[in-house]
């Protein structure tokens, strides 16, 4: 069992391992010196600084950092900076010798460098390599040995050459540069003429299909179509050839030399014809032929259209894309009919940037097999499609009028054409479209495009005869014609099949007083729906909240560009099967936690681009694990709410990845205090980095704090009795406090002081006036309460008797007049004996308890020690509103607690004095005195 129980444990520790690993997988990390970036999901990987990198050791750690889990690149261009000194770099097999190498699929060498190759077999170490580019630098190689140099990837099968220059200018391709290349299925050449002498070449290729394509000026050699040499060793390939000259004139005058090819696609752009022979294509199963800018006038389209009809294999042909240009408008009725019947399968038809009209004839246009029908930019005028004019194309399908100048819909030519299932009438910004502009034509559309078009009234149940409509592009309306309200009533009545609408650009959405809210309640099939750049955004409770509340069937939502200040606005209800929503370019900066999940519970897109967010909390994914977020142009902050974040972009990095949809999180960049840009998913901050100000302010706040208290406190307990006393006497004054008057004391206190002293006498008499004008205490002072001519012992006696409190005010006259020590004396028999008077002990001068001592003071020294300490009232040298002298008065007020004790703890305070005194026995005290 020890065993079993190692091994499950072994298996525990490599699963949370390898779950640590997933969760801590991070994007590619790249030579900085070689200045690389991601693009396309994260699979190409563009490096421009290479004139630093083109080492041993710099393509080593170069692909190195290329790691299958976290950067499955597929595709490099590696390039030079443009601002440098054109560097000379030799290219050998040993630069990609390392492993990862090995799993690249698409190699760029450019620009901006000066490539030599010198060896043969270069790309050997890229086994799996399917398209290579040279690109915009300058060559020195033989490449009359292409193939040889660049051999021998088994899959490479694209092959670019773009702006090429060679040092070595007796190098030029040869018939036999591409010999070895047996899987090569298409050759690209831009904008590099210097490096061909002609068009003749001899393949080895086994693909079942291989395309030529040739952008720039012709070889002088190959002006005639007839010399083009293509020859194919192995299994027979269809071929498609694309030349786009722009500078030298074609001449179509015999048929091209091929060999090992069936010639299948024609594709002649930006070449001008000279000369058009009589069969320049009777040796080819041409299935489509595209002819444009080839300056076709009435003389040469003829002739073009008779060369087309003599085709090998006239059944193959199904798609013609002519350019003609008449100096009358009109249409060659008569050639094109002929070559309708000469193709009888032909299916797609298209003309562009001709001077088309068929108004200008009785005849029709007879080509009855058409399935597609294409009149762009061809400044088509209303009166240029008469009523009749395709009555004979019994299957046209799809129609296209495209960037014309028509201002109305024909609907005498479309009512003839009842079997239309697409129609496309965009870019007509001279058209007007009306309510009844489709009403009774066309009951088998499905497809219908008028982007960019106008209307002048609202289009009011305009498609309640195209029943089958599925989708609806009406995108970029202009209001040619100010109508109020133009959506109060339903434009789709009997739409229920209609499953896309796009109405991006439309403006009329922003009318918030119309608050249609029936607009859109014919549409119960409704799929997809783009109301993006709508201007809607200012609406809080409005068209929008209101036209999408019917919308329950919708699975994509475009809504970017409308300057939403808040999302909830606009999700406003529960989108059970909403896969896709857009809300790219809007101004909310946050996004509620719940709302996703709560509102779109099937969500697997959101789009974010350009949204100026600052944060979003992770859990607001929590609960939508298949959510795919796109994310660029934001306005997050490093800052450290933003880790949770950053640390959730990391998780779900591997899985975008997987999903080729890594730059969706590539994208999201972060802005620093310095304002400088940082990747989200690069952004990382330690715990100190985090949380040091935030603690260092947390102390610094405490120990101030802690300071404040502790000198409050040190005030308050300096000041406690005079600002007590001032609360107090306060509060009498105004009559919050009233004291209780005890009958059973005629004074409150009595002072007893040293009268020959002028000073003590004056500060006496100045506090007992203090006190009983703020305290309203009863105060008996004997020079002025004492009738004139009393026995003052008596007086002294029967004033003790009479007070609650006897106050000695103690000072060295004090004694030694004899009179003070007999009030002493008294005051201490009615402390202990009689339990009647307090004393207290007014220390008005500095007295050590030496002093104390004398046989004289024997009475007072011992009321000394056994009065409490706050029964001792230090006054020595203060003022009459002192601390002392208010503690003082408080003590006097009514045996008020200065001291914080209880009223229970005073008098078991009282019983102990009086036990103590009754020990000590106050007899022997007053027989020795």
């Amino acid at each position: 069992m020890n065993w079993l129980t190692c091994l499950l444990f072994s298996c525990f520790l490599l699963l949370v391992a390898s779950g640590a690993d997933a969760n801590n997988a991070v994007p590619c990390s790249f030579p900085e010196k070689c200045s690389c970036e991601l693009r396309n999901a994260g699979t190409k990987l563009w490096c421009k600084g290479m004139q630093n990198c083109f080492s041993q050791a710099g393509m080593d750690a170069l692909g190195a950092s290329m790691n299958p889990v976290s950067c499955p690149v597929k595709m490099v261009t590696l390039s030079c900076n443009r601002e440098s000194v054109w560097p000379i770099v030799e290219i050998t097999s040993e630069l990609f010798r390392h492993e990862q190498w090995r799993r690249l699929e698409e190699l760029y060498i450019g620009t901006s460098c000066k490539f030599v190759f010198r060896e043969k077999r270069v790309l050997s170490n890229l086994p799996n390599l399917k398209s290579f580019s040279l690109r915009n630098n300058d060559l020195s190689a033989n490449l009359g040995e292409f193939s040889e140099i660049f051999c021998c990837p088994k899959g490479l099968s694209e092959i670019l050459i773009d702006s090429l220059g060679a040092e070595q200018m007796g190098t030029r391709f040869g018939q036999r540069s591409f010999l070895k290349l047996n899987a090569l299925k298409k050759f690209t050449v831009i904008r590099s003429p210097k490096l061909f002498d002609r068009l003749e070449f001899v393949l080895n290729t086994s693909s079942p299909a291989f395309s030529f394509h040739w952008h720039g000026k012709l070889p002088h050699s190959n002006k005639e179509f007839s010399n083009l040499l293509f020859t194919n060793l192995a299994s027979r390939s269809s071929l498609e050839l694309l030349i786009s000259d722009g500078a030298t004139q074609l001449e179509l005058d015999s048929p091209a030399q091929l060999s090992g090819f069936d010639f299948t696609r024609l594709d002649i752009q930006n070449t001008r014809l000279s000369r058009i022979g009589d069969a320049p294509f009777r040796n080819f199963t041409l299935k489509d032929i595209s002819i444009t800018a080839a300056g076709l006038n009435e003389i040469m389209l003829p002739q073009l259209l008779r060369a087309i009809a003599k085709v090998k294999n006239p059944l193959a042909v199904r798609t013609l894309a002519l350019e003609f240009n008449y100096k009358k408008r009109g249409f060659p009725y008569d050639e094109f009919n002929a070559l309708c019947k000469a193709l009888p399968l032909l299916r797609r038809l298209s003309l562009s940037h001709s001077s088309v009209s068929f108004g200008q004839s009785e005849q029709y246009f007879d080509c009855p097999q058409l399935f597609l029908l294409s009149i762009t930019n061809c400044n088509l005028q209303d009166e240029d499609i008469p009523p009749r004019a395709f009555d004979k194309l019994t299957r046209l399908e799809n129609i296209r009028l495209i960037n014309n100048q028509l201002s109305r819909v024909p609907k005498d030519l479309l009512r003839n054409l009842s079997q239309i299932t697409y129609l496309d009438l965009s870019h007509n910004r001279q058209l007007k479209l009306k309510a009844s502009s489709f009403r009774g034509i066309l009951p088998s559309l499905q497809t219908l495009r008028l982007t960019q078009t106008g209307y002048t009234e609202p289009l009011t149940d305009a498609f309640v005869d195209q029943s089958n409509l599925t989708e609806l592009h009406l995108n970029k309306l202009v209001e040619l014609r100010s109508t109020r309200c133009p959506f109060r009533k339903t434009w789709f009545k009997n739409c229920s099949k209609l499953k896309t609408l796009n109405l991006a650009g439309d403006h009329f959405l922003n009318y918030g007083e119309c608050h249609g809210g029936d607009f859109f309640d014919p549409l119960t099939s409704l799929e997809s729906l783009s109301i993006s750049s709508c201007d809607f955004g200012h609406q809080s409770d409005g068209t929008i909240k209101a036209l999408l509340s019917k919308l329950s069937t919708l699975k994509t939502l475009m809504a970017s560009g409308n300057q939403l200040a808040r999302l909830e606005f606009f999700l406003n209800r529960k989108f059970e099967n909403l896969n896709l929503l857009d809300v790219s370019w809007n101004s909310f900066s946050s996004i509620p936690v719940d709302l996703i999940a709560t509102t779109t519970p099937a969500l697997r897109n959101l789009e974010l681009m350009e949204v100026p967010l600052a944060n979003i909390d992770p859990k607001t994914f929590d609960k939508l694990p298949k959510l795919r977020l796109r994310l660029g142009r934001n306005q997050f902050r490093c800052a450290c709410n933003l880790l949770p974040f950053a640390d959730w972009l990391r998780e779900q990095w591997p899985v975008y990845q997987l999903e080729s949809k890594g730059d969706w999180l590539l994208n999201a960049i972060c802005y620093t205090a310095s304002n400088s840009t940082k990747r989200v998913i690069d952004f990382r901050l330690s715990w100190w980095d985090c949380y040091s100000r935030r603690l260092i302010f947390i102390l610094s706040a405490s120990i101030g704090g802690l300071l404040i208290l502790f000198i409050l406190t040190a005030l308050l307990l300096r000041y406690r009795w005079k600002l007590r006393y001032t609360i107090l006497a306060f509060g009498i004054r105004n009559g919050i406090v009233n004291r209780k008057q005890q009958n059973e004391w005629t004074y409150d206190a009595c002072f007893i002081y040293d009268e020959t002293d002028s000073s003590v006498s004056e500060w006496a008499g100045d506090l007992v006036l203090k006190l009983e004008t703020d305290l309203r205490l009863r105060l008996y002072e004997a020079e002025r309460d004492a009738p004139v001519g009393s026995n003052m012992l008596d007086e002294a006696a029967s004033a003790i008797d009479k007070s609650r409190h006897a106050v000695l005010v103690l000072s060295r006259g004090f004694l030694e007049n004899r009179l003070n020590l007999y009030s002493a004396q008294w005051s201490s028999e009615s402390l202990f004996m009689r339990r009647r008077s307090l004393a207290v002990l007014v220390m008005r001068e500095k007295l050590s308890e030496s002093e104390l001592r004398f046989p004289e003071c024997k009475v007072l020294h011992r009321l000394y020690r056994m009065c409490k300490r706050d029964r001792i009232v230090d006054c020595s040298g203060c003022g009459v509103g002192s601390n002392s002298a208010n503690r003082l008065g408080l003590l006097l007020y009514d045996g008020a607690d200065v001291s914080g004790r209880s009223q229970e703890r005073r008098a078991q305070e009282s019983e102990t004095e009086s036990d103590g005194a009754e020990a000590a026995g106050t007899k022997s005290l007053l027989s020795d005195d």
